[in-house]
């Protein structure tokens, strides 16, 4: 500060100065080149000021002024070290691709370079909706690039969060293990402000993840995961951590594969589902979506297949490749695996190792996997040609022995079922061979329900093994999966092998009332080669934005039109019905006919493409070659290849090759359960020609009670599931996350702007912005709103409606956020006919003055129930002697002194009549001493008197009886009481003083007070004289 001043008294010396010489309107030359000087010293002062307040800024931010300490993370400091290289088009150098899906830097990671030092902290809010200035997509990128820039990677929008993924930090599969709180603050408030609002209100909470195909929606999922467990599970030693650990890297590499966007793309959609009771976390379920089996079949060129498959040919070892008929396998030999040849040996065979000790912790058995997944692995080497004549020629006979080994059925068997075809015709059956194409599809069928059925099996067991109820009995890992569910149980006989529902979790689902779902679905992706699958992909993220658009914004715009509330911004966002309905209407859309076509048992896809394009009459489709079409999406045009839509969506397996796997054809217990359901109907229905689904359809569906050959659609289940889940969010709190990656190149120093204007259009960041901003996002009722907040009000009135209530209630906020040391912020409400209208601050205000009342008020509740505890505590615990202070105050013990003192005459009729009579003093000390002497001292035995000591003379020469004196009175024991036996202390010691009280009638005993207590001992064992002079007592 006091440079500061310095630096103002100069610069006020310098104006001075100028205004002197003008007023003195001196015009020569010496004068104008003193003023010219005095402007260049100005210039120059300015500049280093400017530079002396930015570095002083960043000093104060470096050492935690405006923020906690910061986190270095050692994979993104180098980043932000390089950010003066940044050109204006903020274009790097690139670095190798890595296997990172997103970094582990928070908001409090400030560490910058010298050149960075420019940037003020009011550029780069923490909350976009607080933005300084116009409220455009120019501002948003700006900030966005900013926060990047000091490695701030998490973004408010109110209540939205907004995550970037750098390609950098913690690996993906390692995010769930070594996930901290303070590198991810705000997703972790994120979490903590969710579960809070499901115990708070009651109602289920669901999380939808939005963004582009590798934005970092699974590294973002696992970390809500490890938050939410952190919250209310068992720590991280726990069995349900490790099960929990362990079943999503199961997952992981089952479902995810390489793409040109992502190095680990998700290919089935996943719905987390996690249960929460009053005692913790009860339970974990996964709910798959497939959306890309046929990869198993042939992936694309640019792409890879599942990742298990190329962890496994690397980490097995040399004798399970022997059982396992893989002996000189390799990736450059194996179809599905031929374009896996530069991927990391190393880091699959680490992966692969987790992979095998996953799998045992949840109690699968791993070899029963690693048969059934390289039966699949062989049978992409299986090839049929045609000969001319009635049998077909194979390309592999070593490898179907090889299959039918690792399955348990017979070779013979297998080549007729995937030679031969079943048909239906006048109630009889007619077998046909079949042409080596569709002896092919037969193969490639095979292959992809053995994939799929397997995945979900191991997903049926990892829902049944998290469940952490306490009066559910402990799973125990079995040998084999069969253990867990038997062919022959009521489990297996009554739902489909795909059906989540089972018994113990029917009775689950009834004590857990409130779940967490997260939604992780496959985002936007474009390729060289688009399929069936991207499309699916594509149709997910735009329904998702759909369901965004229409829940936040246009429910607030609406709303706010209903009632006439006017807004200081005219919100505008993008509609993307149109592009919607075109592909996923019932009706007219692309799926829609799809469907019709695989009814129809149509196999052209030139007359399919033509079908659509007359229905659909939208500019945003273009049929562009034979098979092929392009659809302008949210995100942009993509061109799909449509030559295996139909045979893709068709989904089917024949009866002939499904019956291979019965108990008497097959003696491999774990593929027969795959196929369960359908050698049941197999079983108790003749007709023959039936047809399956290879991936099995949702529960609702899996009924094949009907011998028909008509079975739902790939897409149709898609559909069917999709719609479901966004059902189910509807019945409680929506919150969402925003997923952006910074390049399209996976590069870990790369802001690329073209790539983040794009999501940021295509995720509606402008219009949310703007609603945040400038908008009411929030309405409630008027009851509603008094039911929540009602508590603020110290002095609700006393008369009115629920309106004044809720004025009073706002009113109230107000002189709270004056009365506190917070800064002024903005607060914005206005009254509907029956609702009030909030902005995002007066809402945050409202929760947070809410929950320190609801803190404050469990403050005085316990205060007041520990108090009454330890009272009670007190009344049970504390000593009997301080139950009865009279009796403590009346009954004293006297120290006795040693002196010669006058023997007053008495007699022992008196202490007799004392003892006979009503003396209160003394009726009321007797039962005390009663009372003491049965809680403290033992009653001793009787005492044996052996030859005691004649007793001393009755006379005293000068002086009375002794006898006849006043009581209380001191004598000298001289010996034991009683007489010390063999294990027993003597009460009373020989020459210790006592107080004798009184004297026993009609016996030669008296009464000595000990401890509270009167004992009765013998006249003779207390001396009363000591060296010829008599004891006394003080009265």
């Amino acid at each position: 500060m006091m440079m500061a001043e310095g630096d103002n008294t100069l610069l006020e010396k310098y104006l001075e100065e100028i205004r002197a010489i003008k007023c003195t309107g001196g015009c020569d030359k010496a004068t104008q080149d003193e003023v010219k000087q005095l402007k260049e010293q100005l210039k120059a002062l300015k500049t280093e000021l400017s530079s002396l307040k930015q570095i002083l800024g960043l000093k104060n931010v470096l050492l935690g002024g405006l923020f906690s300490p910061p986190f270095t993370d050692s994979g993104y400091s180098d980043a932000i070290a390089e950010t003066s290289s940044y050109s204006s088009s903020y274009v790097s150098s690139t670095t190798p691709k890595s296997i990172y899906s997103a970094c582990s830097c928070g908001s409090q990671q400030t560490t910058a370079s010298s050149t960075s030092s420019s940037v003020d902290l009011c550029s780069r809010p923490d909350d976009l909706s607080q933005m300084s200035g116009p409220l455009t997509e120019e501002s948003v990128l700006k900030v966005l690039h900013q926060r990047w820039k000091f490695g701030e990677c998490q973004t408010r929008i109110g209540p939205i969060l907004l995550m970037l993924n750098p390609h950098r930090g913690i690996p993906i599969q390692q995010a769930f293990q070594y996930s901290q709180l303070g590198q991810n603050l705000p997703l972790s408030q994120l979490a903590t402000n969710i579960v809070n609002n499901l115990y708070d209100r009651g109602v289920s909470q669901s999380i939808i993840l939005c963004g582009e195909s590798g934005s970092g929606k699974s590294y973002a999922s696992h970390l809500l995961i490890r938050r939410i467990y952190d919250l209310r599970g068992h720590g991280s030693d726990s069995d349900s951590f490790k099960l929990i650990t362990a079943a999503s890297h199961v997952l992981r590499a089952l479902s995810s594969a390489r793409t040109p966007s992502n190095p680990c793309a998700t290919r089935m959609g996943c719905i987390t589902e996690v249960g929460l009771s009053s005692k913790g976390l009860d339970r974990v379920r996964f709910h798959p979506i497939w959306l890309d089996q046929s990869r198993i079949d042939s992936e694309p060129s640019d792409q890879g297949n599942f990742n298990i498959l190329k962890q496994m040919v690397v980490g097995l070892t040399p004798e399970e490749k022997v059982k396992l008929h893989l002996k000189g396998v390799t990736a450059s030999n194996l179809r599905c695996l031929s374009g896996c040849d530069g991927d990391d040996v190393d880091h699959l065979r680490i992966q692969f190792e987790c992979f095998r000790s996953a799998l045992n912790n949840l109690g699968v058995e791993f070899m029963d996997v690693m048969r059934v997944l390289s039966a699949v692995l062989l049978l992409r080497n299986l090839e049929f040609q045609d000969n001319g004549g009635y049998e077909l020629d194979m390309n592999g006979n070593e490898e179907i022995k090889y299959v039918s080994s690792l399955l348990g059925i017979s070779g013979v068997s297998l080549y007729h079922a995937l030679t031969s075809r079943t048909h239906v015709h006048k109630d009889k059956a007619i077998k046909t061979l079949c042409d080596a194409k569709k002896a092919n599809q037969n193969v490639a069928c095979l292959a992809k329900a053995l994939y799929c059925r397997t995945v979900l099996a191991i997903v049926k067991r990892i829902n049944a093994v998290c469940r952490f109820e306490h009066h559910y009995a402990t799973l125990t890992s079995p040998a084999s999966y069969l253990s867990l569910i038997s062919p022959d149980s009521p489990t297996a006989s009554d739902c489909s092998y795909v059906s989540h529902t089972t018994s113990t979790a029917t009775l689950t689902a009834q004590r857990v009332r409130h779940n967490i779902q997260i939604f992780d679905l496959p985002g936007f992706q474009s390729s060289t080669c688009n399929r069936l699958d991207t499309l699916l992909s594509n149709i997910c993220s735009e329904r998702l934005q759909q369901f965004y658009s229409r829940s936040v914004i246009e429910a607030s715009v609406t709303a706010c039109s209903d009632d006439q509330i006017q807004w200081d911004v005219t919100v505008t966002y993008k509609d993307n019905s149109p592009v919607l309905d075109l592909m996923y209407n019932q009706e007219e859309g692309l799926l829609s006919a799809l469907d019709e076509a695989c009814v129809q048992r149509l196999s052209n896809t030139k007359s399919f493409l033509e079908t659509v394009s007359a229905k659909s009459q939208s500019e945003r489709f273009k049929c562009t070659k034979a098979e092929s079409f392009l659809i302008g999406h949210s995100s942009g045009s993509v061109e799909y290849d449509a030559s295996a839509f139909l045979r893709t969506n068709r989904d089917v397996i024949g009866d002939e090759t499904v019956g291979l796997f019965s108990r008497k054809s097959c003696n491999f217990g774990f593929a027969t359960h795959l196929f369960i359901p359908e050698l049941r109907l197999l079983k108790t229905t003749k007709s023959p020609g039936l047809l399956f689904r290879i991936c099995p359809p949702p529960p609702s569906e899996n009924n094949n009670d009907s011998p028909s050959g008509h079975v739902s659609s790939f897409v149709g289940d898609f559909r069917q599931r999709l719609e479901s889940a966004l059902a189910s969010v509807s019945e409680g709190d929506t919150h969402f996350l925003f997923c952006m990656k910074t390049n399209d190149k996976q590069s870990a120093n790369l802001f690329d702007m073209e790539s983040i204007q794009r999501q940021v259009r295509a995720l509606q960041v402008v219009p949310t912005v703007q609603l945040m901003a400038a908008g009411y996002p929030h309405h409630m009722s008027f009851d509603a709103f008094t039911r929540r907040y009602g508590c603020l009000v110290d002095q609700p009135p006393a008369e009115g409606d629920r309106k004044d209530l809720c004025k009073a209630i706002l009113e109230g906020l107000i002189l709270k956020i004056n009365e506190s040391k917070m800064p002024y912020v903005t607060t914005r409400w206005s009254f509907g006919a029956s609702n009030v209208f909030l902005s995002d601050e007066t809402v945050r205000f409202l929760d947070d003055f809410l929950s320190h009342h609801r803190h404050r008020s469990a403050v005085v509740i316990q205060s007041y129930v520990r108090r009454w505890i330890c009272m009670r505590w007190w009344k049970i615990q504390r000593p009997p002697a301080a139950k009865k202070k009279k009796a403590k105050k009346r009954v004293q013990i006297r120290e006795p002194v040693y002196e010669s003192i006058p023997v007053a005459p008495s007699s022992l009729e008196d202490e007799d009549e004392r003892m006979s009579s009503d003396d209160p003093e003394y009726m009321e000390a007797l039962p005390m001493a009663i009372t003491a002497n049965r809680s403290r001292v033992p009653e001793p035995p009787p005492p044996m008197i052996r030859d005691p000591p004649p007793p001393p003379p009755r006379n005293i020469a000068g002086h009375q009886h002794v006898s006849d004196a006043e009581f209380p009175q001191t004598r000298i024991m001289n010996c034991d009481f009683p007489v010390s036996s063999v294990g027993s202390e003597p009460l009373l010691r020989a020459g210790e003083a006592v107080l004798v009280t009184g004297q026993v009638k009609d016996e030669d005993s008296i009464y000595v007070e000990h401890t509270n207590c009167l004992l009765r001992i013998p006249k003779g064992f207390a001396e009363v004289k000591v060296q010829g002079r008599l004891l006394g007592t003080k009265l």
